[in-house]
């Protein structure tokens, strides 16, 4: 299509000039102004190039003449206010829609309408530091609940200062005085009921953890000691103190072997330990300790006894038993009764062997060296 000589707006076509983006023809153009441009033809006769964009600038400035001419306010902080505030109050994508808008806060109508009307009712801007407040901060933008106050940092409420704990007891101790200068913790000065003064943290009075000076600590230990005489010596306490932990304590490392498990202790060594030494009497070496005869059940008389640390391993529940003319051992008791390694017993098991073949068949030559170290078949009079 020839569109030379054509006019559109304040454009007319003088020739071609060339091939822009998409393949699409461009046209250089004069403007009644006397610049030229270069534009496509598809923006010519859809009339949305008119002119090399003087025709804009014109219509800017007349506009902006036009709202100069109505209040003459247009750029003053009064009216960037009142803008801001009916963005607040009708833009759902404003920031602060949330708070203003979005709660139901609306701005007066004479004000919505006229910014002439606004001016007159808030007054100018005193000065640069103030800012448009509302009263009631529930309230909409209207006469009477905006005003002009300065802008300032909020100060942070102060922290309220805890009471006095000076006259108060907590157990043998009563606080005196606080300690002046202390900076991380408040420190009290407390007299104990001995006669001893002691310096405390509002938190560890408070909590209970401390109820003297140390001397009702040092009471019960003389009074537990009083009672039977072996409180934190004999091996024999240690050993009841430790199974009561077993039973009662959740919080322990191997709680689940005992207290997941229903292990109970019987109510007569529950709170007597001289009833527990009576039953079950001293150790008879230092190596014994307590063990249960049926894993299944608690510690009670009957089911408990001392026993060495071997005896003990061979009472587990993870322990392999095996059975063989008449009588029943762990996989190390017949190894060590064969006099062989435990280890090659249980490869035997492991690929499928019977027990009776485990148990007599011989051992063949080893793999370091020519020598040979044979094992007799099993003989019952191996047994002990």
């Amino acid at each position: 299509m020839i569109m030379i000589g054509q006019r559109f707006g304040r454009l007319t076509v003088l020739g071609e000039a060339g091939y822009i983006k998409h393949g699409e023809k461009a046209w250089e153009c004069a403007c009644d102004c006397g610049n030229r441009k270069v534009t496509v033809g598809s923006g010519l006769r859809s009339g949305k190039n008119k002119s090399c964009g003087c025709l804009k600038r014109e219509w800017a400035s007349q506009y902006f003449k036009t709202l100069t001419r109505t209040h003459g306010a247009t750029n003053t902080p009064e009216y960037i206010c009142w803008r801001e505030i009916r963005q607040r109050c009708h833009n759902p994508n404003h920031a602060k829609w949330g708070t203003v808008g979005g709660r139901g806060i609306l701005i007066s109508e004479a004000w919505d309408r006229s910014f002439t009307s606004f001016l007159a009712d808030v007054g100018p801007r005193p000065t640069a530091r103030h800012s448009l407040r509302r009263i009631n901060r529930d309230g909409d933008y209207e006469p009477g609940n905006l005003q002009w106050q300065l802008r300032g940092r909020v100060l942070p409420k102060p922290k309220a200062i805890p009471p006095s704990l000076i006259g108060q007891t907590f157990g043998r101790l009563t606080v005196l005085s606080e300690v002046i200068g202390s900076k991380r913790f408040r420190l009290w000065i407390c007299t104990c009921a001995c006669g001893n003064e002691a310096r405390l943290s509002t938190g560890v009075l408070r909590s209970g953890k401390t109820r003297s000076c140390g001397c009702l600590a040092r009471e019960v230990r003389r009074d537990r000691k009083l009672r039977h005489g072996e409180a934190d010596i004999s091996p024999e306490w240690k050993c009841w103190q430790s199974i009561r932990q077993r039973c009662l304590n959740p919080k322990r490392d191997n709680s689940q072997h005992y207290v997941g498990r229903g292990i109970k202790l019987c109510d007569r060594w529950l709170n007597s330990y001289e009833d527990f030494l009576l039953d079950m009497g001293r150790k008879p070496a230092p190596e014994y300790s307590i063990e249960r005869l049926n894993n299944n059940l608690g510690y009670e008389p009957g089911n408990c006894k001392w026993a060495t640390q071997t005896t003990q391993m061979n009472n587990t529940r993870a322990n392999l038993l095996l059975t063989f003319e008449g009588r029943t051992l762990t996989v190390t008791e017949w190894a060590r009764v064969l006099g062989v390694n435990s280890a090659m017993l249980f490869r035997r098991l492991k690929v499928g062997w019977s027990v009776e073949r485990v148990l007599t068949t011989p051992v063949g030559p080893t793999r370091r060296g020519g020598k040979k170290a044979v094992q007799s078949a099993f003989s019952p009079d191996l047994i002990p």
